[in-house]
Order: C-alpha cells, then structure tokens, then sequence
C-alpha cells in the first residue's frame, strides 16, 4: 500500500475512534473514498456502529470498512461443552481473512444490523456448526455478563482493526450434540475437545485466535465469581 494512504488511514482511524461523534454521512463517504481505493465492494454486509459504551448509534456501516477503520461494532461468542464436560472448539478454516487456521471459540460472528445478540448467537451456531437449540442440553445459551470490549489486531494484516463489543454464551451439548455437528459453511475445518487445563495453555502461549483469548478470560472471572459466592 502507498505511504500516503498508510497516512491517511492512521488519520480516518483517529477520528473513526471517536465513537459517539461519528455520523452517516462520515461513514458514507469513508465507504466510498476507501472502496475506491481497495477496490473493494461498497455493499457488504452492514453491521451497527457502537458508541464508547457498546449501543447502537443508528449509524450503519460495511463489515469491512468496520475492521478497516476499527469502526465498533457487536459480535458474540459461544462457549460449548460436550456432555463429559470437555470444551469444544473450532479451528478456524485456512481460508479465512483473519487468524486462519487457529483454535478458536466454538462458535463466534458478528452481530448484523438490527440484530439482538442471543439471536446471532444462535444462527452463528447454526451456520458454522449446523447446532439448533434441541442439540442443547438445558438451560440452553446462558449469557455470561455484559458485553466487553475488545481490540484485536492480526500482525500479517495491516489493514484489520478489529473493535468491537463482545457478549459471551456458554451452552452444553446434549448427549447426542456432537454426533449431529455440520460445518455449514467452511468457515470451520476441524473441531479440538480438549480440558480446561489445555484451553488455559492455548491461552497463555497466545498461540490461538483472539475470539478464544477473550471468551476463556470472561468465563474464567465468572467462575471466580461463582465460586465466590
């Protein structure tokens, strides 16, 4: 990429993360302007700007404009557990954009635009695992606190700032739920059941992708807490 453009992304960048300030018509015209220089689409799927606290502003922007100027938005992630209580996780498939190849939360993806977060969770699962509800054991998805925010940054990939808010599920698969398990749509290519003690050292070597890191950290602090009380 042309220095220039290094320049002026840092700056759109800078002003993108202002949040609350951002209006419409700034997104409108980072679509266009940034579309022509990427050639990129200026139709993708559209997801909701957040303010700093994680609400919907009612502004609307493209999925990668989102992650080329770290534009907030909402994603979910799903924590499984088989029903002996071993985690399962995905890798994620060698052709995807970000991080591929690694281990990975079981299930994650981003929030479209109107969507609430449980319902995203769900056609997540669906979509990448081919999980409905009836392959749950009850209770079903449990949320785990309140949406956090996060960062990510992919070091092969200059032009991914990743923002956004990230509410997390955990669920536990009913004794027949692995057996019926899909990859949908191959985004998916293996899954890993592994123990607590394996996840923490996944976690620890920072050697899976960063929608595990942030899932196992929160589930970790509310365990604490339960044990607590």
């Amino acid at each position: 990429m042309k220095t220039h453009w290094m320049r002026a992304l840092e700056t759109d960048r800078a002003r993108a993360a202002q949040g609350s300030a951002i209006s419409q018509t700034m997104v409108d015209e980072w679509t266009h302007i940034w579309a022509e220089r990427l050639g990129r689409p200026s139709t993708d799927e559209r997801f909701d700007v957040c303010d700093e606290t994680g609400q919907p502003t009612g502004i609307i922007a493209p999925r990668w404009l989102c992650h080329l100027l770290g534009l907030r938005h909402r994603a979910v992630h799903v924590l499984l557990q088989a029903p002996n209580g071993l985690f399962v996780l995905q890798v994620r498939s060698h052709d995807k954009a970000d991080w591929p190849g690694l281990i990975d939360v079981s299930v994650g993806g981003h929030l479209r635009a109107g969507q609430d977060y449980e319902s995203a969770a769900r056609r997540e699962m669906e979509e990448e695992l081919g999980i409905t509800p009836t392959m749950l054991a009850p209770p079903g998805l449990v949320p785990i606190g309140q949406p956090q925010p996060g960062c990510d940054e992919d070091p092969r990939q200059p032009l991914l700032l990743n923002r956004q808010f990230n509410q997390l599920y955990i669920a536990r698969l009913a004794a027949s739920g692995l057996d019926t398990i899909r990859f949908q749509d191959g985004e998916v290519c293996a899954l890993y059941l592994c123990n607590a003690r394996e996840v923490e050292r996944l976690v620890s070597s920072n050697s899976c992708a960063p929608g595990l890191t942030h899932s196992w950290m929160l589930y970790q602090a509310k365990r604490d807490l339960i044990s607590e009380e």
